[in-house]
């Protein structure tokens, strides 16, 4: 079902290069594979057509071509129904049970890109565990195997009080760092389609709109913007109890089945993108003209209604383009407060009511004009409540407590070991003490006393006071010629009488050595060994496959990171 998308402001229908509104009622293969692949790494597609997948640290689902189908429409549909795939620890290939089978279309091979507006109508799937993505990863013909990726959108993530339907996750990671957030839409997304989009210019910045309007933006100043070609992914993913720090997960509420529909997608070409495909057309590339500035649009997300306590904060947003302005609050036509503008355009301002009716509004000006909210009425009356109506907040005994005993860190070339020196403690009375590290590098792996390996996500990971307090270890596996140093960002968590809590954050660094060429060597051939393993025990079910792999492994016999690449986590 096409939703006829019209161009994006500053582009033409002479800058629209690729196109598919899915009609009929079969995936064209000259625009998608159903699988998952990537130029960058091989693993992606274990099973090509029989079946692909992200692994099992986060994810529930395996996909398979089965749960794609095409009737006006696209729609990937996510089944509890359990299914054999493929998992991946620490670089090796292993089988795992997924409880869920789900479905995944991109375009490697068929369609890529470096640089252009990209827009996509999708209607998301709601559920607790959803994972609808739009995102892109290096694809054939790049020679990037840092952890490179680009997510336009990705559904059902927590944020505050925000209701997981509502919110716009948006991401870049790079061989640096990950870059981006979450946003409170204010939007059920889940209830119809809304246009995600991206307006990518290679090597200088990257914006990210929701029906039209500006999310965020990350420029070069900020973080390194990809200049490669890439490949467009959309699957319909389900997180496992591991992600639920940081999104919803598969639980007893989650509907059997789930559907993701994407009704239409448009590529649009300015100068300095290419975008290449047999099926690409040709005649972009015109340089967009700037759109026109607005008036800010601005809005109270606080709902009015009959209050009990004079003190109380007022929400709400202004378009992200305006971040940094002043939004001034009135009751009537007097001014009461003012905010600044945050970075994604939310805002919030403290204010004393009258008693009796309070009607408010919101203001913003930029150099185009004022733009003015609606308004909401906060009714004070004259009881006041006996009893708090918010939790009392954690006070300094019962937040955890966070040591680290030496910031600095050195690990040994060739596969060498560092105590990471950290320690919690929390409270008697907290129920969930735990820390979080985020940053730990592809090449690193963190072992507790416990017997348990921890790799490092997109999201971070998240390890228990006991694992901690049992010894942390951090194992490198770098096999570069350079002295990488990566930067781990360490928080302690806890949770006493429903409420959670937070230590401030800590880094520690840990500064890795080239490789030893006999270490390289060592770690090569080990590799070669599993491959070649993997490959006698039937690495593709289609005729062929064994000696194809074989012909990968030799071409690959002196590069390491052949092996070692990224994946999606």
């Amino acid at each position: 079902m096409s939703t006829n998308l019209p161009a994006p402001a500053g582009f033409s229908a002479s800058n629209l290069v690729f196109q598919d509104n899915f009609s009929g009622s079969s995936l064209n293969s000259a625009y998608w594979n159903n699988y998952m692949s990537s130029g960058s790494s091989s693993i992606w597609d274990s099973n090509g057509n029989g079946g692909s997948g992200v692994g099992a640290q986060y994810d529930s689902e395996y996909f398979m071509p089965s749960q794609d189908s095409v009737n006006n429409g696209l729609t990937l549909t996510a089944i509890q129904q359990s299914v054999t795939g493929a998992d991946y620890v620490n670089g090796a290939v292993s089988p795992a049970t997924f409880p869920v089978t789900s479905g995944v279309v991109d375009t490697n091979g068929k369609v890529q890109l470096d640089g252009g507006y990209i827009q996509i109508s999708m209607k998301a799937p709601s559920g607790d565990g959803a994972w609808p993505g739009l995102w892109l990863l290096p694809a054939n013909g790049s020679n990037d195997t840092s952890p490179t990726e680009i997510d336009i959108q990705e559904g059902g993530f927590t944020s505050g009080s925000a209701n997981p339907n509502d919110t716009f996750a948006y991401h870049l990671h790079t061989s640096v760092g990950t870059f981006g957030g979450v946003v409170d839409t204010g939007i059920d997304l889940t209830a119809s389609f809304n246009t995600y989009a991206i307006n990518w210019i290679p090597g200088q910045s990257i914006t990210w709109y929701l029906n039209g309007k500006q999310i965020a933006e990350i420029t070069s100043a900020q973080a390194p913007i990809p200049n490669e070609p890439m490949e467009l992914i959309m699957d319909q993913q389900v997180g496992n109890s591991a992600a639920s720090s940081w999104r919803t997960s598969l639980d007893s509420s989650t509907p059997q089945s789930m559907a993701m529909q994407v009704a239409d997608v448009q590529i649009y070409q300015a100068s300095g993108d290419t975008i290449t495909g047999s099926n690409v057309t040709a005649g972009g590339g015109a340089t967009p003209t700037t759109p026109a500035a607005v008036a800010p649009t601005v809005a109270i997300t606080s709902a009015g209604g009959t209050m009990t306590q004079a003190a109380q904060t007022i929400a709400g947003t202004v378009d992200v383009a305006d971040a940094g302005s002043t939004v001034k609050l009135l009751d009537g036509t007097t001014q009461v407060a003012t905010a600044t503008v945050g970075a994604t355009g939310a805002w919030s301002a403290n204010v004393t009511l009258n008693q009796g009716a309070n009607v408010l509004t919101a203001t913003d000006t930029n150099a185009t004009g004022t733009g003015k909210s609606s308004a909401i009425t906060d009714t004070l009356t004259a009881s006041t409540p006996t009893t708090p109506t918010t939790p009392t907040p954690p006070t300094s005994s019962t937040l955890p407590t966070l040591a680290i005993a030496d910031s600095t860190l050195h690990v040994s070339a060739g596969g060498g070991t560092v105590d990471l020196g950290i320690k919690e403690s929390a409270p008697s009375s907290a129920t969930a003490a735990s820390i979080t590290i985020t940053g730990l590098p592809r090449y690193e792996t963190i072992t507790d006393g416990l017997g348990d390996t921890f790799s490092g996500g997109r999201h971070g990971i998240k390890i228990s006071e006991a694992q901690v307090n049992s010894g942390l270890t951090l194992t490198s596996n770098y096999q570069g010629t350079s002295d990488p140093t990566a930067t781990l960002q360490i928080t302690a968590n806890d949770t006493v009488a429903g409420v959670s809590s937070h230590s401030a954050a800590q880094t520690l660094t840990v500064i890795d050595p080239p490789a030893t060429s006999t270490a390289a060597s060592t770690t090569t051939t080990g590799q070669l060994a599993l491959l070649n393993q993997y490959i006698a025990g039937g690495f593709d079910h289609h005729s062929g496959g064994a000696p194809l792999m074989s012909n990968v492994a030799a071409s690959f016999a002196h590069d390491d990171s052949f092996l070692t690449s990224s994946r999606h986590a």
